[in-house]
C-alpha cells in the first residue's frame, strides 16, 4: 500500500443490518496503519445469518465463524458440532467427496443451542493426567446422550474423564476409558475418529441396557443408534428410520458378541 501497489480487485467491505463489520477487517486495519486511502466497494444491510457463508473457502474455519458470531470456546464447540451433525444426519464417513458446509452445521447449532452447555460441562471437569482427551467426540456425545437423560449423560462423561466410580472391570465406561487411553498411546494404526465415535455410542448402549463389556469395542459397518434417542430429533427422512432400526439391532448383536 505504501509503495502504491494496491489494486482494487472487487472485494467488498461488508456490514450487517446491525451496522457491524462482517468482512474487510484486514483492509481497514491496513488503512489505519498506513493512513493511505484505497478504493473499495462497501455493502451494507447484510443479514447477520449470511456471515457463515462468507470466505469459507479461504482462511476462515467454522471455529472462526462461531467466535466472530459470539460463541465462546469456539474450537471445542466446532469440533463437537461436527459429531452432532454426523449423528443427526446419520453420516458415518466424510469419504467419497461428502462435504459439510459451515452453513449446514450452523443450522444444526441453531436447533441445538444447548450444545454450548455440554462444552461448559466438559471444560469444568477435573481431568487427571492420562485421561482421554477426545474433545469433539466427548462433548458431542455428552450432548446427544443428554437428549436421552441429562443425569445419565453427566455420569457417563464424568466417569469417562475422571475415572471415578469405575471399579468394575466389566463396566462399559471402564472398558471405553481404557480403550481410548490405549489408543492415544499407540504408535501405529490408531483408530479413526469415526471408529472412536462409534465406541462412545456402543459404550452408552451397553451401559444403559445393563450389559457388561470386558473386551474391546469394535466399530460396526453402520453407525450405532443411541439407545433411547428421540427419533423425531433426527435430521433424516422417515423412510430411513426402518433401516436405522435394522442397524440398531445389528449393533446390539455385535456388542453382545464382544
Amino acid at each position: 500500500q505504501k509503495r502504491g501497489e494496491w489494486i482494487a480487485n472487487g472485494d467488498t467491505i461488508r456490514f450487517d443490518t446491525n451496522g457491524e463489520l462482517r468482512d474487510g477487517q484486514h483492509r481497514l486495519e491496513m488503512l489505519i496503519r498506513t493512513g493511505q486511502p484505497i478504493e473499495a466497494v462497501v455493502v451494507r444491510g447484510i443479514d447477520p445469518r449470511a456471515f457463515v457463508t462468507m470466505d469459507t473457502g479461504r482462511n476462515r474455519n467454522l471455529a472462526d465463524v462461531l467466535a466472530i458470531t459470539g460463541y465462546e470456546n469456539s474450537d471445542r464447540l466446532a469440533s463437537a458440532l461436527r459429531w452432532v451433525y454426523m449423528y443427526l444426519r446419520r453420516v458415518h464417513s466424510f469419504q467419497g467427496g461428502y462435504k459439510v458446509s459451515h452453513e449446514q452445521r450452523a443450522k444444526i447449532l441453531n436447533k441445538h443451542k444447548d450444545l454450548v452447555d455440554s462444552v461448559s460441562f466438559y471444560l469444568g471437569l477435573e481431568r487427571p493426567e492420562g485421561s482421554p482427551h477426545y474433545h469433539g467426540q466427548t462433548i458431542g456425545t455428552h450432548y446427544l446422550f443428554s437428549l436421552v437423560s441429562k443425569e445419565a449423560a453427566n455420569d457417563f462423561t464424568e466417569s469417562l474423564i475422571t475415572g471415578l466410580h469405575l471399579d468394575n472391570v466389566g463396566d462399559p465406561v471402564h472398558r471405553l476409558r481404557g480403550q481410548l487411553v490405549a489408543n492415544m498411546l499407540r504408535v501405529s494404526r490408531k483408530a479413526t475418529p469415526i471408529e472412536i465415535f462409534d465406541w462412545y455410542l456402543l459404550a452408552w448402549n451397553a451401559k444403559q441396557t445393563g450389559r457388561t463389556q470386558r473386551i474391546a469395542y469394535r466399530s460396526p459397518a453402520s453407525m450405532p443408534v443411541i439407545h433411547g434417542f428421540p427419533r423425531d430429533l433426527l435430521e433424516v427422512a422417515q423412510m430411513e428410520l426402518h433401516e436405522m432400526e435394522e442397524d440398531r439391532e445389528e449393533g446390539v448383536d455385535h456388542a453382545n458378541h464382544n
